[in-house]
């Protein structure tokens, strides 16, 4: 299977490796992964018809939403380190934690909001 995602190039020509492209198509053996590897990856993968390579992506869920200043779309191509499966593995798990701790700061700040709300409506009663 052929897969496409984006590489940082800036980084790769700081340390002295060449790149001809910001997208980077690597052929991978699904058998040779790991099934937690691959079920990360196939979390990310995005199928469109009319391509021969499966891009991987931030969130293939989040396809046609409306996208917040600063936000990442959901279609956008996951940035590796190298041009690598381990690279991008590893760069999946990092996004994994990131969406977490996300998601995990807005939970918090609307719980406070609702603590905040709740004791305006208390003193004002």
């Amino acid at each position: 299977m052929k897969i496409r995602f984006k590489i940082d190039r800036r980084d790769l020509f700081l340390r002295g490796i060449n790149s001809e492209s910001a997208v980077v198509t690597l052929v991978i053996e699904p058998a040779v992964l790991r099934k937690d590897q691959l079920e990360l990856l196939s979390s990310h993968l995005l199928f469109v018809d009319d391509m021969e390579s499966v891009d991987v992506v931030v969130d293939p869920q989040r396809l046609n939403e409306t996208v917040p200043v600063g936000g990442r779309p959901g279609a956008d191509l996951i940035e590796a380190r190298d041009p690598t499966v381990d690279s991008l593995l590893s760069a999946l798990i990092a996004l994994g934690s990131n969406t977490r701790s996300w998601a995990l700061r807005k939970t918090n700040t609307e719980t406070a909001t609702m603590q905040n709300l709740s004791a305006l409506v208390s003193l004002r009663q």
